[in-house]
């Protein structure tokens, strides 16, 4: 009844949705705010007493609130509800994924009282403070590098042939945006600018795919891809590296041949119906 873990509820959702790639690559928990740490062991009443000798003193006295909370029964109540702390729940969910460096937590502290979470009054201005402190957040570059090369994916060209021993393969990297669209180019010219690189396995592919005279300007596709692998079942990785910042995955990295395969429906030579 007290657990309420978006975080945790969206994994779910997205295991149901695509069961075929239970691990998602990238999760972005949004948090309405938290009240600022000092405000809530602060809260008391301050009275001013003069002494029998005409010294004035400030006497700090708790609220009914603040006794009960440390009494037995509040101390009870008071960790049943750290159940609900979205930012505890979305760090343990987060420890037990497999992407863990692509789960992003963004919230904000509030100067004030936090809100009530149905209180709409001067929802401008709070949208605005939510946004600034976002944009301040240490984890927000992180998550704009991982955004952008989740909008790059690959593709087989074929079943791989097996030769000495391994599986040789030849794909695709493709982008997920309109071909030669406002935000296509945004996005290509901008990793062209600043020298980013595909990296299969850790080795930098010819970088030369983000060029526009190379890559076309009504073309999905990035970049051509060969190399081999010992087994259907080995796992290989393709990157996007921008500048020296540490490389992330492309949407469903990493890969199998077993998994395209199957995914890109490669193996079904017949015809998957009538």
């Amino acid at each position: 009844m007290t657990y309420n873990n978006p975080s945790a509820l969206a994994l779910v959702a997205a295991k149901e949705q695509f069961p075929e790639k239970p691990d998602p690559g990238l999760l972005v928990s949004c948090g309405a705010g938290v009240e600022k740490p000092g405000r809530a062991r602060s809260r008391g009443t301050t009275n001013i007493v003069r002494t029998a000798g005409g010294r004035v003193e400030k006497r700090r006295r708790a609220r009914p609130w603040s006794r009960w909370k440390l009494s037995s029964v509040g101390r009870v109540f008071g960790a049943f509800m750290s159940q609900n702390d979205s930012n505890r729940e979305f760090e343990r969910v987060r420890q037990h994924a497999v992407h863990r460096e692509n789960f992003f937590r963004l919230d904000f502290e509030h100067d004030g009282p936090r809100p009530a979470l149905d209180d709409v009054t001067d929802l401008k201005a709070r949208q605005s403070w939510a946004e600034e402190s976002a944009a301040r957040s240490p984890s927000i570059d992180a998550l704009a590098l991982c955004l952008r090369a989740q909008h790059f994916y690959f593709e087989l060209d074929d079943e791989p042939m097996y030769a000495n021993r391994r599986y040789k393969c030849s794909g695709r990297v493709l982008c997920d945006l309109d071909p030669g669209s406002p935000e296509q180019m945004l996005l290509l010219d901008g990793l062209d600018r600043g020298g980013a690189s595909f990296r299969l396995d850790g080795q930098v592919l010819p970088r030369d795919c983000l060029g526009r005279d190379a890559r076309g300007h009504d073309s999905v596709v990035i970049g051509h891809v060969t190399f081999s692998v010992d087994t259907k079942q080995t796992k290989f990785s393709i990157e996007v590296c921008e500048g020296e910042n540490r490389p992330y995955g492309i949407s469903g990295s990493p890969f199998t041949v077993d998994w395209l395969v199957q995914a890109q429906g490669l193996d079904d030579h017949f015809g998957g119906g009538y």
